[in-house]
């Protein structure tokens, strides 16, 4: 997992610090932050999944989109240069998979993320969204279960398939079903 814009906390204190410590997760935005040319970088450090040997790496999101700094600082090529099977895990609103139906006031575009993973797996955007790209591969967004805002409860109306993906994979991909949660159902009354 990785930090969403409401998780993030300075001192390490999260619910998903929490839960990482007790074992039920793996956050998977791990980085440092070293001098390169008179500028600061990060280096994103990637987990290996013992069962897949999958690489994961994630950057994660801050409220009022404040994760961009880090996208702009982000050492790319020792993210791109990585071998093996990648999945890069955020938690960003991408300018060109924004819905029309949702307003986000800080963004990044794909020319952000790192070239070169099998698999982008966002967060923030709260539709399920699964898009096949030419320079990027797979970026999928699961949507939410649930929200916090009453149109989210209206999307849940229009669109009730929610869930999460699951990707199958030798060396390359070679399956993504979407696997359905099924929640209570909404009725929409317009008036």
């Amino acid at each position: 997992v990785t930090y969403g814009s409401h998780d993030f906390s300075p001192t390490s204190t999260s619910i998903i610090d929490v839960l990482a410590s007790a074992g039920l997760f793996v956050k998977v935005s791990n980085t440092d932050i070293f001098q390169s040319n008179k500028e600061q970088k990060i280096r994103a450090r990637f987990i290996t999944d013992e069962q897949t040997g999958a690489k994961l790496v994630g950057v994660y999101g801050r409220k009022r989109g404040l994760e961009r700094a880090y996208y702009e600082m982000l050492d790319i090529d020792s993210l791109q240069g990585e071998k093996g099977f990648k999945i890069f895990v955020f938690h960003s609103a991408i300018d060109e998979f924004i819905p029309t139906n949702q307003i986000f006031s800080e963004t990044i575009p794909l020319s952000l993320l790192p070239k070169t993973f099998d698999y982008y797996a966002g967060g923030h955007i709260h539709q399920t969204i699964r898009k096949n790209t030419t320079k990027y591969g797979t970026i999928a967004y699961p949507g939410t279960l649930f929200g916090y805002r009453y149109t989210d409860l209206e999307d849940l109306f229009r669109e009730p398939a929610r869930g999460f993906f699951i990707v199958d994979f030798d060396e390359k991909i070679t399956n993504i079903s979407f696997e359905q949660v099924v929640l209570p159902e909404v009725e929409l009354i317009s008036y």
